[in-house]
């Protein structure tokens, strides 16, 4: 009897052995399978952070550029303000001068008249 129980407890000793050499194997894949997880999940964050400094690039020159088109349409109101300004200036400077030209013709047909009379 104590032979059998020595074999069984041997036998038992050799499973044991056996399971704990095949849980270790595990392990190592386990580690081994994590790393290559934790790699991947290194090269995404990579990635993400890459995407996410070249999306913050175009944000920053979208608004540097809608900046320059805000900056441009201000100082082509500016000069369309300037140019109506002018225009009406002109405006007034033509319709001056009309009247001086009506002044003026009246006072040659008033002189004309004048120079027929006193013949």
């Amino acid at each position: 009897e104590v032979k059998s129980a020595r074999e069984k407890l041997q036998a038992a000793e050799r499973e044991a052995e056996e399971s704990k050499a095949k849980l270790v194997e595990e392990a190592k894949v386990s580690k081994g399978k994590l790393a290559d997880m934790e790699k991947q999940v290194g090269s995404a964050e990579g990635g993400k952070a890459k995407l996410e400094e070249e999306a913050r690039v175009a944000k920053a020159k979208l608004a540097e550029t809608e900046g320059a088109e805000k900056g441009t349409i201000i100082a082509q109101q500016a000069n369309l303000v300037t140019m109506r300004e002018k225009v009406a200036k002109l405006e007034g400077n033509v319709s001056e001068t009309k009247k001086q030209i009506a002044k003026l013709q009246s006072e040659l047909l008033e002189a004309a008249q004048q120079k027929t009379q006193a013949e």
